[in-house]
């Protein structure tokens, strides 16, 4: 009994350092956590605004003017309907969109841990919440002024409102609101239904593990689906009855998107942005598939087999990859919030392998979380400089030459406080576009007379080319829609353009006619006098032009003349910048 007590006493401060070990290894993973968030403040500032995002925020002025007619996928504009008392800036909205939801993002491995401690150790839990936090697409539409970060938050909600144990609310009240919450981000972005799976095999588990509540599996199953088709037909109801009421047909809306939704014939339509996730995370991946490897072979094993069903129910979603359009990086930040939890089990199996107070098994696992969070700060390393500032400076210029709402023509409505002219210039708009054949910037320009354009896309930039460029097949304008768009715009700074004429005038030339669709003052920019429409115009001579036909000459002189909308508009003192206005999603 002595020898048992003396045994005792020497093991019992061996299990408290090893505790105290194991503290300070979930305690160090946790400050990585941290920082890697707190660094993701300075990518809110200085990350390139993608133009859906501009095309994101256009939805809340299309709102504020009483012109939004979509009723799906426009939810948002309640939610930040606060942006433009911001700034009279774009840029600086989106950055404050940002900021939220950064907010919003600390409220995501909250509850990424919260859940995943239903499954994991707290080690793996941690490891896990540090995996989404150093996921290079993460970083880089974590914040992203779109539907993802929200969505991912609602799902994300769903699944802790399910698992959640607290006596109070109780389950069935749980459940509801599980609903009501995965509802509400169907109405944001009707991609979260690729969550239906996963929410289905969750439920399944917890009425199986509440049965003793009297929850059962028929009757939780029914309780969620009501709540949720109610949830979803009240936020609706209530969404729809702010909007105009000559809004288009719901299902044909419905029907469009699910139509393009997954491209059938081929396998891993944006392969690309995988290899690229595929190498700059490798670690995380791997982690990912041993962890996926490991719970499937408990399930062989009949071990829990409702609990691990529900844990791989959440890789599910990443069966998008196989065919879905639009599986852009941004599609990760929701995609891979519930399915990162699986590289938790591949920590949980290191601990087990080697004993889960070891030395061993805690240096290993601090190697993999140092060289997670290390992949995390390359790419801070790989983007240092500000991104915005082409943006910044092309949105004050707008703002500075036209002080008030002026109709313009660009890509994705980067102006978003003033009203686009023309279709948004996506490449899926654009497909449907050419598939009709049908020229319509003629007629934009007569009927909504944009005073200035935006050349934010490959397919207007090359339409506008001095000389003009090849467009990319994905952006490519019609000849006749990129002939417009030259014949009534000039280069004035940068990637703006605005209303315009150019002529080349030869020795003894004869007098040109052209036709104006955009009225107003024009500057005339000659090294001679010209004769417009009879009456001479001295160098820079301020003319006021109607629609119509003109007449235009030099009076024998050789000159290169140009008419330019506006009475001398200012240019900025410094080189126009030659760094595209966006950078796409390859950023390495």
């Amino acid at each position: 009994m002595a020898q048992a007590s003396r045994s005792n006493n020497v093991e019992r401060p061996a299990r408290e350092r090893a505790d105290r070990s194991l503290a300070w290894l979930d305690t160090a993973i946790l400050a990585l956590i941290v920082i890697a968030t707190a660094l993701e403040l300075r990518l809110v500032f200085h990350l390139n605004i993608n133009w859906d995002e501009f095309h994101f925020l256009s939805r809340i002025y299309e709102y504020r003017s009483g012109v939004l007619t979509s009723r799906l996928q426009t939810l948002h504009v309640h939610l930040f309907g606060w942006l433009p008392a911001i700034s009279m800036n774009e840029v600086d909205q989106i950055v404050a969109a940002r900021s939220a939801l950064l907010a919003l993002g600390i409220g995501i491995r909250v509850l990424l841990y919260a859940i995943g401690r239903h499954f994991l150790t707290r080690s793996g839990a941690l490891f896990a919440v540090l995996a989404y936090s150093s996921f290079s697409y993460v970083l880089h539409h974590g914040t992203s002024f779109r539907f993802d970060p929200l969505c991912s938050f609602l799902v994300l909600a769903s699944l802790a409102l399910l698992l959640s144990e607290r006596p109070r609310p109780g389950p069935l009240a749980r459940i509801a609101l599980a609903a009501l919450s995965f509802a509400l981000s169907m109405m944001i972005s009707l991609k979260s239904a690729i969550f239906l799976p996963t929410i289905g095999a969750t439920l399944g588990f917890v009425c199986t593990r509440d049965s003793r509540e009297d929850v059962g599996a028929l009757r939780g199953t029914a309780l969620f689906a009501t709540a949720l088709a109610a949830g979803f037909g009240l936020i609706y109801a209530l969404h729809a009855s702010t909007l105009p009421s000559d809004a288009p047909s719901t299902v044909a809306f419905v029907t469009r998107v699910g139509s393009s939704f997954l491209v059938f014939g081929e396998l891993f339509p944006r392969s690309l942005f995988l290899l690229q996730s595929l190498s700059q995370d490798t670690i995380i991946w791997c982690a990912l598939a041993a962890g996926a490897a490991l719970v499937l072979q408990g399930l062989q094993l009949g071990e829990e087999r409702a609990k691990r069903l529900a844990f791989l129910s959440f890789l599910l979603p990443l069966a998008m990859l196989v065919s879905y359009r639009n599986a852009f990086p941004y599609f990760y930040v929701l995609m891979l919030a519930p399915a990162i939890l699986i590289t938790g089990a591949t920590i949980d199996a290191i601990a087990n392998l080697l004993g889960p107070r070891t030395r061993a098994s805690g240096a290993l696992v601090i190697v993999l979380a140092l060289a997670v969070f290390a992949s995390g700060l390359r790419f801070h390393w790989d983007n240092p400089a500000d991104q915005t500032l082409v943006q910044r400076q092309h949105v004050d210029l707008v703002h500075e030459l036209f002080p008030l709402p002026t109709p313009y023509i660009d890509r994705c409505a980067m102006i978003s406080s003033y009203p686009k002219a023309g279709m948004f210039l996506s490449a899926w708009s654009l497909a449907d576009y050419r598939a009709i054949a049908e020229p319509v910037m003629q007629r934009v320009i007569e009927e909504e007379q944009p005073v200035f354009l935006l050349a934010n896309s490959p397919g207007l930039s090359a339409a506008l080319a001095t000389r003009p460029a090849r467009q990319p097949t994905a952006h490519r304008l019609l000849d006749e829609d990129a002939r417009a768009l030259r014949s009534h715009y000039i280069r004035h700074w940068g990637v703006l353009f605005v209303a315009g004429k150019r002529f080349v005038f030869d020795p003894g030339a004869a007098e040109q006619e052209f036709d104006l669709l955009i009225p107003g003052p024009y500057t005339v920019e000659s090294p001679v006098p010209v004769r417009i429409d009879g009456v001479v115009r001295r160098p820079h001579a301020h003319v006021r032009l109607d629609t119509g036909r003109h007449t235009i000459t030099a009076d024998g002189a050789s000159a290169r003349v140009a008419l330019r909308w506006g009475s001398s508009l200012p240019r900025p003192e410094q080189r126009a910048p030659e760094r595209r206005i966006f950078r796409g999603f390859r950023y390495r």
